[in-house]
């Protein structure tokens, strides 16, 4: 915006002269909203009839082409679709919610009907591009893996109070191509993520719930991470009978001292490929790493500096 001397005011003060514009200087920059606003487009098309062919006793008549709506039969235009989808799974932004704002801006506009219009485009464009994406993710050398509930209301066979989960399934930060999966499950079963890795050949980072189990979760957890280890040992490549499995390498972090000792505990004697480490971060936010020493595992250890070229 540029403002300027009204041209009665473009004359000098001092010798009563008009006044010529000699440049312009830059004062702040603001920003204006604007609010959306619905528009209303009704489609027409022309239609032609051949008057020759008529005077002969034939009809031929053609009708202009109109192009296609997103989803037929429905009032949404793209632009529709995307703002509803931004809204619901960009900003979280409940259904219920949308629809008190469509209906202030002079459109009636139920949730139901917003959830159908969601479903018909997954159905008729969504899912093609959810499959590529998947097929990009699988072909990525690490991965990301976590689960959280969710609660579904009016879910066949289940009652509202029965926790199910989303599991997210995402590239690392420095992925070339980044991808976020989320898939629903009714539970958190290890079937879940096996059928959806089954083809899946790279390396995967994910966490346990230990903190919050039971004494008895526990230490099934510790025996499993026990096995693994053993697993991993018997992977080497200086062992002469290499298991038929494709772990060749488990780290395993936990601020749990119950599940640490469920894992170290007496048991050092029979990790010959294991190490164990301190993890500290100050209140500077700095981190240390401490190699833990087996001298005495019963009353505590002895530390020394971390080196990461003994382990490279």
């Amino acid at each position: 915006m540029l403002h300027a001397l009204d041209e009665s005011e473009q004359i000098c003060d001092t010798c009563g002269s008009q006044m010529v514009r000699v440049g312009e200087e830059f004062v702040r920059t603001e920003v204006q909203f604007i609010p959306a606003k619905l528009k209303v487009i009704d489609h027409y098309r022309e239609t032609y009839e051949c008057r020759s062919c008529r005077k002969k006793g034939k009809t031929h008549m053609e009708k202009a082409p109109v192009p296609y709506p997103p989803v037929m039969h429905f009032l949404a235009l793209a632009s529709t679709i995307a703002w509803l989808i931004h809204q619901k799974f960009k900003l979280g932004i409940p259904l219920y919610r949308q629809e008190k704002e469509w209906r202030s801006m002079g459109l009636a506009l139920s949730r139901s009907t917003i959830s159908n219009w969601l479903l018909a485009v997954y159905r008729d464009w969504l899912q093609y591009i959810v499959s590529r994406l998947k097929k990009e993710l699988l072909n990525q050398k690490y991965l990301h893996i976590d689960e959280t509930h969710v609660q579904v209301m009016n879910e066949p066979g289940r009652k509202n109070t029965t926790d199910s989960y989303i599991w997210v399934y995402c590239s690392i930060k420095n992925a070339g191509n980044p991808v976020r999966y989320f898939e629903y499950q009714p539970g958190r079963g290890g079937k879940y993520p096996k059928e959806f890795l089954k083809d899946y050949t790279g390396y995967i980072h994910t966490d346990a719930p230990v903190s919050s189990m039971d004494s008895g979760s526990l230490f099934v957890v510790a025996s499993l991470t026990r096995e693994m280890i053993a697993i991993c040992y018997n992977n080497y490549a200086f062992h002469e009978e290499v298991v038929d499995d494709h772990i060749r390498q488990f780290f395993c972090m936990t601020h749990n001292p119950y599940f640490f000792r469920e894992i170290s505990y007496n048991r050092l004697p029979d990790y010959e490929c294991v190490s164990f480490f301190e993890i500290k971060k100050d209140t500077k936010n700095q981190t240390s790493i401490t190699e833990c020493q087996d001298e005495d595992t019963v009353a505590g250890w002895s530390y020394q500096p971390f080196s990461s070229e003994k382990y490279l």
